[in-house]
Order: structure tokens, then C-alpha cells, then sequence
């Protein structure tokens, strides 16, 4: 019985452990609060159920834009497909990721000449649900009501300003 009782303790906190951990994707370093409090940045997080939507624009900031940059460099031995596109001064990287049983999708556009870049994160679900979204811009909060459906597989967000 005691057997019995460490495999399922042992089963449990491993589960646990599994699902605590995130995606492992180095461009997720980038939504903490170390980079919420910065002015030159705007974030929106959006966690709805099995969508999760994360998004950083950075304004004047050569060294973080780099340090952004070379995450989805390094994201990007992951991709099984990328898309690499350069138009009017501006470098744009679309990745496709599958993580377990996720297809994460990164965007990430430099502009600026380096100076300024914006990069989403984004993976979808496969339920109906709606959620309230928060968004920090220069400081100040705003609430957002979204609404997300799937359709063969695809998932819709749509978000309304409150």
C-alpha cells in the first residue's frame, strides 16, 4: 500500500510540475514585470482558457530591440516553418512552432533602423470562451472584452474596447 501511494504522489507531482512549466519558448521572457514597468514599452496579455496572446512594442531601445531579436533567434531553431520578409527599411520573422500538442505562432517586426520592434506570441485553443483582457500602455491599465470561437480548428479573437 505504501508502494502504491508514493507511485501516485510521485505521478502527481510530476503532473504538476509539467503544467506549471511554460511553453519554453525564449521570447516569453519578455511579458514579466521587468519589462512591464519599462515607459518605452506597451504590452497586452491576453489568457483565455487555451488562447494566449502576448504582445510587446518597444520605442527608442537599441539594446532591449537586440535582446528581443535574438530571442526569436533562438525560437526559431524550433519553427518548422518560417517566413523572413524585408520591405521599406523594416525586417519582419513569422514563426510556426509545435510544442507538444500546441502550434505556437511568433511575429516579430524591427523598424527603426533597429531602434524600435514590436513581437506577438500567440497560441490558440480549441474551446468556446470569453474573457476579460488587461493592457498596460505607458502606464495606464485598460479592459478589454474579448470573444474566442474555433471553427475547424481555427480560432477567432475578437476584442472590444471597454
Amino acid at each position: 500500500m505504501k508502494r502504491l501511494i508514493s507511485i501516485l504522489l510521485a505521478t502527481m507531482c510530476m503532473t504538476v510540475c509539467c503544467l506549471a512549466a511554460g511553453s519554453g519558448l525564449a521570447c516569453e521572457q519578455f511579458f514579466g514585470d521587468e519589462y512591464r514597468i519599462l515607459k518605452n514599452v506597451d504590452i497586452t496579455i491576453v489568457n483565455d482558457n487555451n488562447n494566449h496572446y502576448h504582445s510587446i512594442s518597444v520605442k527608442g531601445d537599441r539594446a532591449l530591440v537586440k535582446k528581443i531579436r535574438k530571442a526569436v533567434e533562438t525560437d526559431r531553431k524550433k519553427a518548422y516553418n518560417s517566413v523572413e520578409s524585408y520591405r521599406n527599411g523594416r525586417c519582419s520573422l513569422f514563426l510556426n512552432i509545435l510544442l507538444g500538442n500546441k502550434l505556437w505562432n511568433i511575429g516579430f517586426e524591427e523598424k527603426s533602423g533597429g531602434h524600435s520592434c514590436t513581437m506577438y506570441l500567440q497560441t490558440n485553443g480549441t474551446k468556446r470562451n470569453s474573457s476579460v483582457v488587461k493592457s498596460k500602455k505607458n502606464g495606464k491599465s485598460k479592459s478589454y472584452s474579448t470573444s474566442t470561437s474555433t471553427s475547424d480548428g481555427t480560432t477567432t479573437t475578437i476584442i472590444t474596447i471597454e
